[in-house]
C-alpha cells in the first residue's frame, strides 16, 4: 500500500533559504497577532490568542484517507470511541510539554459545532499518559461516558450504540516524551489488542467510522486491513484542538495540513538498523576503569536545589554508546525514492529471510483535501551565469493555482530537486522551496512566484571542503505532494565541467578518516567504522546496524597530563572517606582530602562576598554596560572592572546560584529563575529562560497559550502562519517575563520512535528550518530571544535518560551539514538566533557543548553572533574544556560548579597548573588550565547578545524600536498575486 497524490498537479515553491521578496498580499485569512504594549501588564493570553491557535491546528490536521464520508453531512451523530477522544493527548512530556488550562477536547469541540450531535462517548478507564491530558471529568458529560472496555468486550454495545449513530469517531493517542523513545510494540507503534477490536466492531456496524491519530507516527498497516472511512492525523494539535477537529469533521474548514515525514513500516527506515528500540543496535563499551567521571566527585555534595540529596547529577563514564548513521543523507524520503527501483531488483535476486523491507503506506508532502486544484506553470528564471563563490545567483518559478473543485480550500505547493552525479551521489529528490496559497474559492486562481538561491542545491564535498555544484542537469520538480510534483519537471543545465565550488569552508566536524576508519576524539574509544549507504553498491552499503547491543573493554587513555594508571584513585574509594592508593596530588597539597575542598568552597564563598562588600562600599563601577553600547568605553576597558568571581558566576546559569550580585531593576520573585545572572554593580540587567518550544513556561502568574506542537507548526506549510504565532509567542514572552524561550526544536526525525519527534518539526532540514526561521523572526521582533536546540544531531532519546550523556552520533561530514546542521543554518541565515543550545550527546567522538568545530560552523560559515548555552546540567564533566572551546553560558548551576570554575582559575592563576586528576574529579578536565582570558572571552558574547535584547532597553530606559537589529514586518521569498 503506498498512498500517492491522487492527481498529477503543478505547483510553485517558497523559499527555502533567504526571505528576499516581500509577498504582494498578505494571506488575508491569516489572523494577526497582537503588538507588544501591553504585554508587561497582562497576565492571561490564552483567550488572546485562541482564535490563531486554532488556525493554526485546523491548517496542521492532515486528511490521510477519505472516501467521501467527509465533511459530515450536517446532523450527523457521533459516538465519540477510545481515551484519547476525552483524555486528549494535546502535548509530548518532558521540557516541551504543556498543562491542560483551557483544553477543548474533541467532545468538547463537537458539542459546541451546531451541525454535529455528540450522542455518546465511550472512554476508557485508563490515561493516554502524558503531560497535557484532562485530569477531570466534566460533569456535562458523565452522561454520555461508557466504558471503551465494555464495548470492546463484546459486539453487543457496537450494535446498541449504531443504532442511535450514524458515525464512530475513533480516538488513537499515544503520548512520547522527553528521556524516553518509542518502541514497536502493540499499544505504541502497533495498535493495541484494545484498538483493533474497536476498529472491528465500528466497521462493522457503523455506516461511517473516522480515526484521528493523536500522536506523531505509527504503523498504517492496518488502514487497508479495517475498512475505514476517513483517517485524519491530528498530531497534537494544542488547546484549540479539539474544535479544530470538529472544524473538519463538519466541513468548516478544508484541510490543508501535509505530512511531514514519510510514513512507512518501522523496519523500512534506513536509520532503523541503527536505532535502539528497534534493533538494540546501539553498541555498548565498558571502560575497565571507572574512575573516568562526567562529573568531577568532589562536587557530591548535598544540594536542596537541585531536589537530589545524595549528588545523583554525577554521571559515570562507565559506559558509553555510539549509533552509526550508515544511511548518510538518504534519510526520510530522500532514501524511499532513491532506493525503491534498488530494493525491489535486490530482494528479487536473494532469498525471503535476505530481503529489506520496504513498505511506503504515505509519502511526504502528501495530504487530501476536500476539493481539487490544477496548477500550470506560467514562468520561470533560470541564471546564465556560471554559480561560483563570487556570486548569488538565483532561480524564480511562477506558477497558477486554480482551485477547479466545488470547496474553498489553500493547497500546498512544493518544488523539489533532483541534483546530478558526479564526484558525489545525491539523492533522486530533494525539497528545495515551499508555498501556501491563500484559500481559493472554486474557479479562482493565484500566481505564485518563489525564489530560491542556487546554492540551496549544493553538495558538501569532503575532497574540496567546499560546497559544489556538479555539471549537468538538475531537474526541478513541482506538485502539491512528493509524488505528484514529478508529472512537472523543469530542466536547468549547468555547463560546470565536474563542478563549481559555491561557497569554501573547512571540514570542521568530520572526524580524521583513513580507510573509513572513524578515530574518536577519546583515545579510550575503540575505532569505529562506518560505511555510508550508496546506490551505486546496495549490496555492500546497505545499513546492518547490529544484532543486539555488544560490549567492549578498553583502558582509559592518558589526558593532558602523564598519569600512571597506579595513580588513579577509584572513584568508590574517595567518596567514602578511604585514602586510596597513589593519589595523585598537586605539590604541597593533600588534594584527596575533603578538607581540601570543603576549603575551596569556602573561598568561594569568601569571593562572592567580598564582590557584594565591594558594591556596597564604592557602589556603582566607573563604567556600566550602558557605556560599552554607548561608545563611552571599550570592552576590554569594561572587563577589566570585574573581579574573577564575578567572571565566573557569568557564565554560569543564575538559577540554581541565586542572584549573588544584585540587579536594582528586577524584583525578587518576578521571574523565572533560570537565567542569566544580573549584576548592579556593574550596570547588567539579569535575564530569564524558559521552556518551552510549545508553551512559555512563567514564574509571574501569568497563563499562555497551549500552541500546536512543533510537528503540527510544520504540517501547516504555512509560514506566514507560523511567523503570526512566533509574534504571539514573544508577546507571551513579555508578559511571562521571559527573556529567551528554550526554542525552537529543530532536530530532524531520523527514525519514527524518537521520543521528541513531536517536539520537532520534520525529517526534512529545509522545511524544518523555513518553519522554525519563520516562527523565531516573530518571537524575536517583542525583543525576547529564542535558544535553537538541540546542537547537534539529537536523534534518540533512549530510556529513562540512559543515552543523553553517552551516546556518540557517528556521520560523515557531509550528512552532518547536508541533513542535521541545514536547518540550523538555515533558521541563523535568516532569524539571527540570540542563543544556541548545545545537545547532551557527543558528535563524532566530541560531546556537543565542546565541539568548537561545530559552533565554528555556525560562527564562521553562518554569521551567528549569540550566546551558545549548554542543556540541563549537561556536560559537566567537561566544564573547563567546553568553557575554552564552544560553550558561553553552563545551564543551570550551583555554588558547587561555581566552586570548581573558580578553584580551576585559581590554580591557573596561582600556580600555573592545570587540574589535578583529582581536583579534576577524574573528569575530562585533567590538566586544563582556565585562564581569565578564557572568560573574558565568553562573557563578551552573552553581553553583546544582552544589548541587542528588550531587556536591556527597559533596564536603561531606551527605546527598544531604536536598539532592535527586526524591521517589524518579516519578509518572505514567496509572491502572492490577487486572487483572479
Amino acid at each position: 500500500m503506498r498512498h500517492k497524490a491522487q492527481k498529477a498537479i503543478a505547483c510553485s515553491m517558497a523559499g527555502a533559504m533567504i526571505f528576499s521578496c516581500v509577498p504582494t498580499v498578505q494571506a488575508v485569512e491569516i489572523i494577526q497577532a497582537s503588538n507588544y504594549s501591553d504585554a508587561s501588564s497582562t497576565q492571561d493570553t490564552t483567550e488572546m490568542f485562541q482564535d490563531l491557535s486554532r488556525q493554526v491546528a485546523q491548517e496542521s490536521i492532515v486528511m490521510l484517507e477519505n472516501n467521501g464520508v467527509l465533511p459530515l453531512a450536517s446532523g450527523s451523530k457521533i459516538t465519540l470511541i477510545s481515551a484519547g477522544s476525552f483524555k486528549l493527548s494535546g502535548s509530548g512530556s518532558g521540557g516541551s510539554s504543556a498543562s491542560e488550562e483551557a483544553v477543548i477536547t474533541p467532545a468538547e469541540g463537537i458539542e459546541a459545532n451546531s451541525d454535529l450531535v455528540l450522542v455518546r462517548e465511550v472512554k476508557d478507564e485508563e490515561e493516554p499518559g502524558g503531560m497535557f491530558s484532562t485530569q477531570t471529568e466534566p460533569e456535562a458529560e458523565k452522561e454520555l461516558a461508557k466504558d471503551f472496555t465494555e464495548f470492546v468486550s463484546s459486539e453487543d454495545k457496537a450494535k446498541e450504540y449504531a443504532a442511535d449513530s450514524d458515525t464512530a469517531v475513533i480516538w488513537i493517542s499515544r503520548s512520547p516524551g522527553e528521556g524516553n523513545d518509542r518502541y514497536a510494540v502493540k499499544g505504541d507503534w502497533y495498535l493495541s489488542d484494545e484498538e483493533e477490536k474497536a476498529l472491528e466492531y465500528a466497521t462493522k456496524y457503523f455506516q461511517n467510522v473516522v480515526v484521528f491519530l493523536n500522536l506523531p507516527n505509527m504503523d498504517m498497516a492496518w488502514v487497508d486491513e479495517y475498512d475505514v472511512d476517513a483517517v485524519l492525523l491530528y498530531g497534537y494539535a494544542g488547546a484549540q484542538g479539539g474544535n479544530a477537529a470538529a472544524d473538519i469533521l463538519s466541513g468548516a474548514v478544508n484541510p490543508s495540513g501535509k505530512l511531514v515525514d514519510t510514513l512507512a513500516s518501522v523496519e523500512s527506515y534506513p536509520s532503523d538498523p541503527n536505532f535502539k528500540t528497534s534493533a538494540l543496535a546501539v553498541e555498548e563499551f565498558v571502560m575497565t576503569d571507572t574512575s573516568l567521571r562526567h562529573f568531577p566527585w568532589w562536587l557530591d555534595t548535598p544540594n536542596p536545589a537541585y531536589g537530589y540529596d545524595n549528588g545523583t547529577w554525577i554521571r559515570p563514564y562507565d559506559e558509553y554508546y555510539f549509533t552509526k548513521y550508515e544511511e548518510g543523507i538518504y534519510n526520510g524520503y530522500r532514501y524511499f525514492e532513491t532506493f525503491a527501483d534498488i530494493v525491489a531488483e535486490y530482494n528479487a535476486g536473494v532469498s525471503e529471510e535476505k530481503q529489506v523491507p520496504f513498505q511506503v503506506y504515505y509519502d511526504f508532502g502528501y495530504g487530501l483535501s476536500y476539493t481539487d486544484f490544477s496548477v500550470e506553470i506560467v514562468d520561470y528564471e533560470l541564471p546564465a551565469e556560471l554559480p561560483s563563490t563570487e556570486n548569488d545567483l538565483q532561480i524564480s518559478v511562477t506558477a497558477k493555482v486554480t482551485n477547479i473543485g466545488d470547496t474553498a480550500g489553500k493547497n500546498v505547493v512544493e518544488l523539489y530537486y533532483g541534483a546530478p552525479d558526479g564526484v558525489l551521489e545525491n539523492p533522486s529528490m530533494e525539497l528545495v522551496a515551499f508555498a501556501k496559497t491563500d484559500e481559493l474559492q472554486p474557479g479562482q486562481s493565484q500566481e505564485v512566484k518563489i525564489t530560491f538561491d542556487v546554492y540551496d542545491m549544493a553538495d558538501w564535498y569532503e575532497e574540496e571542503a567546499a560546497y559544489i555544484l556538479m555539471g549537468g542537469e538538475y531537474n526541478l520538480y513541482i506538485g502539491d505532494s512528493l509524488d505528484g510534483a514529478k508529472e512537472n519537471r523543469v530542466v536547468y543545465t549547468l555547463d560546470a565541467g565536474d563542478y563549481t565550488v559555491v561557497r569554501e569552508g573547512s571540514n570542521l566536524a568530520g572526524p580524521d578518516q583513513e580507510g573509513g576508519t572513524y578515530d574518536q576524539y577519546l583515545d579510550a574509544f575503540p575505532e569505529i567504522e562506518l560505511t555510508e549507504l550508496s546506490k551505486y553498491d546496495y549490496e555492500n552499503t546497505k545499513p546492518e546496524g547490529e544484532a543486539g547491543i555488544s560490549k567492549k573493554d578498553t583502558e582509559i587513555a592518558d589526558h593532558a597530563v602523564d598519569l600512571d594508571s597506579a595513580k588513579r584513585n577509584r572513584y568508590e574509594a574517595v567518596i567514602n572517606g578511604e585514602d586510596g592508593t597513589a593519589n595523585y596530588e598537586s605539590p604541597d597539597k593533600d588534594v584527596s582530602s575533603q578538607e581540601y575542598y570543603t576549603n575551596l568552597l569556602e573561598k568561594t564563598k569568601d569571593a562572592i562576598a567580598e564582590a557584594q562588600e565591594l558594591y556596597a562600599a564604592e557602589g556603582k563601577a566607573k563604567y556600566q554596560l550602558i557605556d560599552v553600547y554607548e561608545g563611552n568605553c571599550t570592552m576590554d576597558e569594561f572587563l577589566d572592572q570585574w573581579t574573577d568571581i564575578e567572571l565566573c558566576a557569568y557564565i554560569l546559569g543564575a538559577g540554581r546560584i541565586g542572584q549573588q550580585f544584585g540587579d536594582t531593576k528586577q524584583e525578587e520573585g518576578a521571574r523565572n529563575p533560570d537565567g542569566v545572572q544580573g549584576n548592579a554593580r556593574l550596570g547588567i540587567p539579569e535575564f530569564s529562560v524558559s521552556d518551552g518550544p510549545n508553551k512559555v513556561g512563567t514564574s509571574n502568574g501569568c497563563t499562555t497559550t497551549a500552541w500546536p506542537c512543533g510537528i503540527n507548526r510544520s504540517q501547516t506549510w504555512n509560514e506566514e502562519l507560523i511567523y503570526e504565532v512566533g509574534k504571539a509567542t514573544g508577546y507571551e514572552c513579555l508578559a511571562g517575563s521571559t527573556e529567551i524561550l528554550l526554542g525552537p526544536a529543530l532536530n530532524i526525525h531520523r527514525h519514527p520512535l524518537c521520543g521528541r519527534n513531536y517536539e520537532y518539526f520534520s525529517e526534512d532540514p529545509v522545511l524544518t528550518g523555513v518553519i522554525a526561521a519563520a516562527l523565531t523572526k516573530g518571537i524575536q521582533e517583542s525583543g525576547c530571544g529564542v535558544s535553537l536546540k538541540h546542537y547537534a544531531a539529537n536523534q534518540m532519546e533512549g530510556e529513562n535518560n540512559d543515552r543523553w550523556n553517552k551516546l556518540d552520533s557517528i556521520m560523515s561530514e557531509r550528512t552532518l551539514r547536508e541533513i542535521y546542521l541545514k536547518n540550523f543554518e538555515i533558521v541563523i541565515k535568516n532569524a539571527k538566533p540570540a542563543s544556541l543550545m548545545t545537545s547532551y550527546n557527543m558528535v563524532n567522538g566530541k560531546y556537543a557543548s565542546c565541539a568548537d568545530e561545530l559552533l565554528q560552523i555556525a560562527k564562521e560559515e553562518w554569521g551567528f553572533e549569540g550566546i551558545s548555552m549548554t542543556d540541563w546540567s549537561g556536560d559537566w564533566g567537561n566544564a573547563v574544556a567546553m568553557f575554552q572551546t564552544a560553550t558561553d553560558l553552563g545551564m543551570p548551576s550551583n555554588i558547587y560548579m561555581l566552586t570548581y570554575i573558580y578553584t580551576a582559575l585559581n590554580i591557573a592563576k596561582t600556580e600555573g597548573r592545570g587540574l589535578s586528576y583529582q581536583e579534576a574529579g577524574g573528569s575530562f578536565d585533567i590538566g586544563r588550565m582556565l585562564t581569565r582570558e578564557d572568560l573574558e572571552t565568553i562573557v563578551q558574547n552573552t553581553l553583546n547578545t544582552t544589548m541587542k535584547m528588550k531587556v536591556f532597553a527597559d533596564y536603561y530606559g531606551l527605546d527598544y524600536n531604536q536598539i532592535s537589529e527586526y524591521e517589524g514586518t518579516a519578509q518572505f521569498s514567496t509572491e502572492l498575486s490577487n486572487i483572479q
